[in-house]
């Protein structure tokens, strides 16, 4: 009851001309639409004009010349824009743009309220998505970062409420293109393109950032159908990106070099920094396209190697170096041996070094021990060569000092360090010490304390492995019985993954009863009994 009073009451105050009622009516909006959910549906014919509105007002933009300074309007400020090419004096433009701060924080508020009511009413927003996508998208070129910020917000939105709509008829497959339904075929791939130009074009890396982003999840949901419209597009714009010569790129560069002209970029121990803004987000969308594209996405790759190999230069930010080499892992495992092979003689010159405790920060060696353990995997003979190499960094990722024994990024590096491990000795290479050297690496590196996902990959592996390898795993049942112990009572494992391991479990029992008792013994009582109550041993 009283809520709609305040709704109603708000709704007359919006006659003012006074930015900042108008800006936190919108904010009140927004907290009562999280609220009440979809009881706010009836208001959406009063509130929406309102709303865009705001959005698409020229109120408060202000453009400075030498001679005057005049009131802009969208189109005019369009027209002023300078081109991609434009030398830097052109580029200063934008400088000469003033924003009254009431006029655009009511902006940023209309166009947040908006995100917030796709995201809450879903379909209930249809008879209005049209015309908002219309209104908002000529919002990417305003001058302030922090609307085109939220104009990217809005547009996520529309796309999470399409994949909704819209979901595939049949289950994502790998390299599949399934058709996007007719009924918002066109406008996903509008928006797409959208947002596929402003990742190279925005000044802002933290908005181009965000809309690689929108664009990854929109890959998740609809696979490689999403990007086909405007496949060429994006190209260039993740092309531009890897080769660090995106608009937001050179302008951050220049504003870094204007601001820290003394400092000297070539001297011994100056570390770049670590561009998390646009970069990361571009990486995860290089992982979603393999994961939808597989070996398809191979020709693209192969322009983008050029530039994600920069980034792992011994000269580049370390973070820089572990992102790009985690990516490329996940590309390497989705895109498969076409990916490894062709690449892996690059890659193990810039893992081995980064495995190396002394010298490499965690979060390389948590990445390049996962390359490692993929480049086996999917390129058995091009990695034969640092082979030895490799195994010697694993162990040393698989040791952790008594007094960080709780560290859980060092327990994550050990992870996938084992991981590595496995998929090395699951690879069947026959050069391998599998029996001698791999197994009690494994065992010795179990049980799996942080990364569940590899959690679901090694169990598996580790029962395969005792089933075909009953020799030279029996002296180790006792250490094989405590893993699989606690990896059964651990809820963050897959469920199906556990039962498999309880049935393990009984087999083992019946196999060696003594060991297993024995084994079971030196496990905390309460863990003991839990054991006993999922599995009966």
């Amino acid at each position: 009851k009283y809520a709609n009073d305040f709704l109603q009451a708000s709704l007359q105050g919006m006659v003012l001309e006074f930015n900042d009622l108008r800006e936190s009516t919108y904010h009140m909006w927004q907290e009562l639409t999280m609220v009440l959910e979809h009881d706010m549906t009836p208001l959406l014919p009063k509130f929406m004009p309102l709303l865009l509105g705001s959005v698409v007002s020229e109120d408060g933009v202000m453009y400075h010349t030498n001679d005057d300074l005049q009131q802009v309007t969208n189109s005019q400020f369009e027209d002023d824009l300078p081109d991609e090419d434009a030398g830097e004096e052109d580029e200063h433009v934008r400088m000469f743009m003033s924003i009254r701060t009431g006029a655009l924080n009511e902006k940023a508020a209309a166009l947040s309220c908006i995100g917030q009511l796709i995201e809450t009413l879903g379909v209930e927003m249809f008879p209005f998505l049209l015309l908002t996508f219309q209104k908002v998208k000529e919002r990417l070129l305003y001058p302030h970062p922090l609307v085109r910020q939220m104009v990217v917000v809005v547009l996520h939105n529309m796309l999470d409420l399409f994949v909704q709509a819209y979901p595939p008829k049949t289950k994502l497959t790998k390299g599949l293109v399934l058709p996007i339904d007719e009924r918002g075929a066109a406008v996903i791939a509008e928006i797409g393109k959208v947002l596929a130009t402003s990742i190279r074009v925005d000044e802002d890396r933290e908005a181009a950032g965000m809309c690689a982003d929108a664009i990854k999840d929109a890959v998740d949901g609809f696979g490689l159908a999403f990007v086909q419209p405007f496949m060429d597009e994006l190209v260039q714009s993740v092309t531009e990106c890897t080769m660090e010569q995106a608009k937001s790129q050179r302008t951050h560069q220049k504003i870094w070099d204007d601001e820290n002209e003394d400092i000297d970029k070539e001297a011994e121990g100056f570390v770049p920094e670590h561009d998390e803004h646009l970069m990361e987000y571009i990486t995860e969308l290089i992982v979603s396209l393999a994961r939808a594209g597989g070996d398809r996405l191979m020709p693209v790759m192969q322009k983008w190697m050029p530039g994600l190999l920069r980034f792992c230069g011994p000269k580049r930010n370390p973070m820089d170096r572990s992102m790009t080499i985690g990516c490329l892992a996940d590309v390497c495992d989705e895109l498969g041996p076409v990916f490894g092979t062709a690449y892996a003689a690059q890659l193990w010159p810039i893992i081995l070094p980064m495995m190396d405790p002394n010298n490499a920060i965690v979060d390389e060696r948590h990445t390049a021990s996962y390359c490692a353990g993929v480049l086996v995997k999917h390129a058995p003979q091009q990695s034969m060569p640092y082979l030895n190499h490799c195994i010697n960094g694993l162990k040393r990722q698989l040791v952790i000092p008594s007094n960080q024994s709780d560290d859980q990024r060092l327990l994550s590096v050990r992870d996938n360090a084992v991981a590595a491990v496995v998929r090395i000795i699951m690879a069947n290479v026959p050069q391998a010490p599998v029996d001698q050297t791999l197994i009690p690496m494994m065992l010795a590196g179990l049980p799996i304390r942080m990364d569940m996902e590899e959690a679901n990959m090694v169990y598996p592996a580790l029962v395969r492995l005792f089933q075909s390898k009953m020799r030279v795993m029996a002296p180790h049942v006792g250490r094989i019985v405590l893993v699989t112990a606690v990896a059964v009572t651990d809820e963050r494992i897959d469920g199906q993954v556990r039962t498999h391991l309880g049935q393990f479990l009984k087999q083992l029992q019946v196999q060696a009863g003594d060991k297993v008792q024995q084994a079971l013994q030196s496990l905390p009582a309460q863990q003991r009994q839990q054991v006993k109550q999922l599995t009966g041993v």
